[in-house]
């Protein structure tokens, strides 16, 4: 009888097609590659900040908690430190968080003025007319 190369127990008889069987599904690489994978909260620095506080202070900083891009980056933030997404759709959030939090920044540092570029186009339409 095979025995499973990484825990040693009976492996049960093969049926179907493919290779031998060398270890148990729980026992395989892809499996423990998947458990080991995300970085858990509790392996994170007592001094470290979540992405969500972290987030929720700049937002409250200028002041926009009612605008929707603002609910849009808390729920970006909340899904990095959800600790569920692969490393692939955590790079591909905080790229969306990065870009999402530049225009709420961008947004409360104008004030409500005009773009200036279409200010400009604006002198630009009136001197032609």
């Amino acid at each position: 009888m095979r025995v499973c190369d990484v825990c040693g127990g009976p492996l049960p008889l093969q049926t179907g097609r493919g290779g031998r069987r060398k270890r148990h599904p729980e026992c395989s690489k892809r499996r423990t590659r998947a458990r080991l994978s995300p970085v858990s909260l509790e392996r994170r620095p007592e001094h470290a900040a979540s992405v969500y506080e972290t987030t929720r202070r700049a937002i409250d900083e200028v002041g926009v908690s009612a605008d929707p891009l603002a609910s849009l980056a808390l729920a970006l933030a909340s899904r990095i430190d959800g600790d569920q997404e692969p490393g692939a759709a955590l790079a591909s959030l905080s790229k969306q968080l990065r870009e999402t939090l530049a225009v709420i920044l961008n947004r409360a540092a104008t004030d409500g003025r005009p773009d200036p570029i279409e200010e400009i186009r604006e002198r630009l339409r009136r001197r032609g007319s």
